[in-house]
Formats: structure tokens, sequence, C-alpha cells
């Protein structure tokens, strides 16, 4: 017996996949965020209102909520590769034309748009490079994962830095579309899912699991064959696998025909016994996670400038003391009214502070490199235990948010962003480790489904809480975090009927 995922070698096509790894893990977290860092410019620009705001935060996860289940069970039946190829193209194309915007419902449809297909892209390619990866291996790809995508939480702001404090125009259409700094900032973003369409046509295949699970062991060995020549530029028919086995069901050919009507049955499994417990507190788990640290992680940007004295106008709170930078947060917050009904704009120019940017920039880059140390954490204490530690801090450092200073305030920020980013990457592991490759996809996209439906709610629902005290909004959310604790200790009590099913192929000898 040969591992099936050591079968073709190791070379040249694992570069390409972590190129569309990093590519396509870039793709979410820049699209969710590239917003967040030109929303000062457009607010007076287009005349943004705080309500208008919160729409535009949410407008990716918007297309991202209808979609999701539809790119889950594509990936299912068409493929893993085509559904990647797919939503690529179309992340990429609508983020480059949001760079274009000349109006701000031209940028929410943009945005609208790509996250109908970023749905997609998230939780397609995490599938497809599990697949390449046996069980052993297979924290260490949910780690390299988000990994990739909090490397742009880094290195999104770092451009940033650099292109919208600039401020530079030039001029397209005159006295219609004025190409400016944060223009060039939305562009450059759009790079990630044009190279990750570029990588998914050009440079990969299908996954030789997802052949076989379908019963196409014929293509299957095809695949292994040219990864093999890849990577030990041997010819293919030097391939010592001649048969392949899985221990997993395989589906019937003859049900192919019929594609379009087999979702419901797809669906199906996951909310009968033994997956509905689970399935319920991993959605719930998810909700907590992901709504309330992307709500947070949107608004860093101008929490950031807040806490910094970046913009602010001279208050009662704050002329007694010399430094702005030394005021409680929520003294600062109440004095400028941060969610104010309308747009506080003195010039139809906004000059941005390079160190709204690098604060940013620091806290993507110890999210970036805590993923690595995670991975030790989850060895020696378990994805369970670590999900638990990682909420209870989180909870505990939001809590004191409201009455830290400038250096505090970022100190916050990071230590809160690096364990709920670790988190929704192990919530995410935990429940696919539960259901067979042929549902996979699809139960990725419903807990992604509703993750989003918990950050749209939160865009909504931040600004109110806080108009009614800052401190409501901050703790509300520390809240929050503490009650995935009690659902994440029931997930764990339940029993997982496929961790002994859920195998790696197996190809055979001669």
């Amino acid at each position: 017996m040969i591992p099936f995922h050591r079968s073709s070698g190791a070379g040249w096509y694992q570069k390409k996949l972590l190129l569309l790894t990093v590519s396509l893990g870039l793709t979410f977290s820049i699209g969710v965020s590239s917003v967040s860092y030109v929303m000062p410019a457009i607010t007076c620009e287009f005349q943004v209102t705080k309500y208008q705001q919160g729409l535009l935060y949410s407008a990716i996860y918007f297309g991202m909520v209808p979609f999701g289940a539809v790119w889950g069970a594509a990936s299912d039946i068409f493929g893993r590769r085509i559904t990647l190829i797919i939503t690529a193209g179309i992340a990429g194309t609508f983020d480059l034309l949001a760079a274009f915007s000349t109006g701000y419902w031209m940028l929410f449809a943009c945005k609208f748009l790509a996250g109908c297909a970023v749905s997609g892209v998230h939780l397609t390619y995490y599938i497809y490079l599990s697949e390449f990866v046996d069980a052993e291996n297979k924290d260490a790809m949910t780690m390299l994962t988000g990994a990739a995508a909090a490397f742009g939480y880094f290195i999104l702001p770092a451009v940033g830095a650099v292109l919208i404090p600039s401020n530079f125009k030039i001029p397209l259409i005159p006295d219609t579309l004025v190409f400016k700094s944060w223009n060039l900032f939305l562009a450059i973003s759009a790079l990630a899912p044009i190279i990750g369409f570029i990588v998914c046509v050009f440079f990969i295949t299908e996954t030789p699991k997802y052949l076989l699970v379908k019963n196409r062991k014929e293509e299957s060995l095809k695949i292994l064959q040219e990864i093999y020549s890849t990577n030990t530029k041997q010819p293919k028919d030097t391939f010592p696998v001649k048969n392949l086995s899985i221990d997993e069901p395989l589906e019937n050919k003859e049900d192919t025909s019929k594609k379009g009507s087999r979702i419901i049955s797809y669906i199906r499994p996951l909310f009968q016994y033994p997956n509905f417990i689970p399935a319920m507190m991993s959605f719930a788990a998810q909700f907590i996670t992901m709504g309330s640290y992307n709500t947070v992680r949107q608004h860093i940007p101008t929490l950031f400038a807040l806490a910094l004295g970046l913009g602010q106008k001279p208050s009662n709170a704050t002329s007694e003391r010399s430094d702005p930078q030394s005021v409680p947060f929520c003294v600062l917050f109440e004095s400028q009214a941060l969610f104010s009904a309308k747009p506080v704009c003195d010039q139809n120019e906004v000059q941005l502070d390079y160190k709204l940017f690098l604060s940013s920039t620091l806290v993507g880059f110890v999210i970036f490199v805590s993923f690595f140390f995670y991975k030790y954490a989850v060895v020696k204490a378990g994805k369970v235990r670590t999900f638990l530690i990682s909420h209870l801090v989180s909870a505990a450092v939001m809590s004191y948010f409201p009455y830290s200073n400038a250096v505090l305030a970022v100190t916050i920020m990071t230590i809160y962003s690096l364990c709920m980013q670790n988190c929704l990457t192990i919530a995410l592991g935990l429940m696919i480790g539960r259901v067979p490759a042929s549902m996979r996809g699809l139960t990725v996209s419903l807990i992604m489904v509703i993750g989003r439906i918990g950050v749209i709610l939160g865009n909504q629902v931040l600004p109110v809480l806080t108009n009614v005290s800052c401190y409501v909004g901050f703790w509300t959310i520390a809240c929050i975090n503490l009650m995935a604790v009690p659902i994440m200790f029931v997930y764990s009590r339940q029993p997982n009927p496929y961790e002994d099913a859920v195998k790696h192929v197996s190809a055979k000898t001669k």
C-alpha cells in the first residue's frame, strides 16, 4: 500500500499549490478588508453617511450569503477546479471594476458581485487543498490556509501606507473619473483573484481524490501520473501505482445525469443523526466567532484613527490633556461621535496619516506569525481547548478596550485579532473532519453562510449599540465571545462517526 498523497512525490506541483494557496487566501482577506482602508476617502468624496458605511462594509458579505451554499454544492457536483476557475474569474473582474467606481452605489454593486464569487473561492480552495494532504497533515494544511489569508491583513495596510496618503490624481475621463490613490489601492487589491484565476486555468488539475470519490478511477490515475511526471521529470508510464482505492463510499456513475436535482440529497444527511447536533453547534460557534471578529476587524482602521488622535477636532474631553493618545478610548469615542448619522468633511480631500496603516500592519503581521505558533498550541493542547482559551482571552481584552489609551488599544486589538482569526480556522477544521468528502463542500459553505450572516448583523448593530454607549457596544462583543465557550464544550462531547472512516486514499501497487 502506498499513501495516495505521497504516491506522486513532492516537487514542482506542490509549488503550484503553494502559489494557489497564497493567491486565493489573499483573495478573501483582501476582498473583505480593502474597503476599510479607503472608507475615510470615499466617505467625503461620495458623501457617505454612517449608515451607508455599515452597508458598504457588509456589501461583500451580502453577496457571500446567498451564493455560499450554491458554490458548495457546485464544488461537490461539478468539481473543485471548475468552481475555482469560475469564482476567481468573477471575483477578479468585479474587484477591478470597483477601482473605477464613480459613485457609492457603483462601488457597493461591485463589492456585492465580487462577494458572490469570493464565497466560492474561499470554501473551494480550502477543500481543494485538503484533498491533497493525508489525515496526519490536515491540521498543518488548515493553519497554512489561515496563514495565507492572514498575510493579506499584513500586506494590505502596508500597501495602503505607501499609496493612500500620497493623494495623487490621474484624470481618466474629464469631469467624470479621476483616478486617485484609493482607486489604485483597490486596483492592486484585485491582483490576488486574477493571479488565482490564472493558476487555476493553466497550472492545476482536478483533485484525484474528488475524481476517485466520484468513481472516475481512470481520470484520477491519469492526474496522479501527470503530477508524478511533473515532480520527478520521469515518464508517466513509470508511475508505480496501477490501481486506486479509497476508504469512503463511491458515487454511482448512473446518478451523474441528475446533478441538478441532487442538492437536497446532499443537505439532508447534515441535519440527521448523528450530524445534527454537531452541525448546529458548529453553526452557532462560527456565527459568534466570525460575526464578532469580522465586524470589529472591518472597523479597525476607523477605531485606530480615533485612538491615535488622527483628524480629530478638540473637545472638552481632550482639551484637558496635552496628549490625546492618553485619553481612554470611549471618552474619545463619545466626544467625536464616531458613528454619527452624517459624515463630517471639511474638504473633498482627506489626508490619512501613515500611523494608521502602520498600526494596522502590526496587527496583520502578528496574526500572520501567530498561525505558525498556533500549530504547536493545537498539537499540545488540542483544537477544542485552544479554541476555548482563545475565546476567553478575546472576551477579557475586549471588555477592557473601552478604557484603553492609544498604545493599549492597538495592543488589545492585536491580541483580539490573533485569537479570533485562529479560532475561525480551528472551528472550520473541526467540522470538516466530521463529514465524508462527498458532503465537504456543502458543509463548509453552510458554515460560512451562517458566519457571514453574523457579520452582516454585526455591522448594522454595532453602530446602534455604540450610539447608546461606547461601553455597551464593546462589552456586548465581549459577552458574545463568551457565549462560544459552552457551545464548543457541548460540541466537543459529541461522537464523531467519521473519525475512523475519513481516511486518506490508498494506492495499491502491482
